[in-house]
């Protein structure tokens, strides 16, 4: 490899670490973005009570104020993003690219 090639991605990498693109996610908390929108027929909904979301503040407050203004975004701090992040891991991901669907990909609740 020559010497400008390894600079360039030497300097991108660098670039990268310094700008925060390679940190740890939610690190530093995160936003969690929730939307109103029509569950496509094929979709496993989780109902909103499921006591593996009951008691998660950050997601019972996405879903109020979705189903109140149609979306929500609910800022998550550093200390509750690990619980939100496995909490959500967990439920079922509908993911329109393997059915070839004009739905939103997500998790519906």
């Amino acid at each position: 490899m020559n010497r400008r090639r390894f600079l360039v991605i030497a300097g991108g990498a660098s670039l990268s670490a310094l700008s925060g693109c390679l940190s740890n996610p939610g690190v530093n908390g995160g936003l969690l973005e929730v939307l109103s929108a029509e569950v496509p027929p094929q979709a496993k909904v989780t109902d909103a009570t499921d006591e593996r979301i009951g008691d998660i503040e950050p997601i019972q407050t996405g879903l109020q104020q979705a189903q109140q203004y149609g979306t929500a975004n609910v800022d998550v701090t550093d200390d509750e993003y690990e619980m939100v992040a496995q909490t959500l891991s967990v439920l079922p991901w509908y993911s329109r690219l393997e059915r070839d669907s004009d739905y939103i990909s997500g998790i519906y609740i």
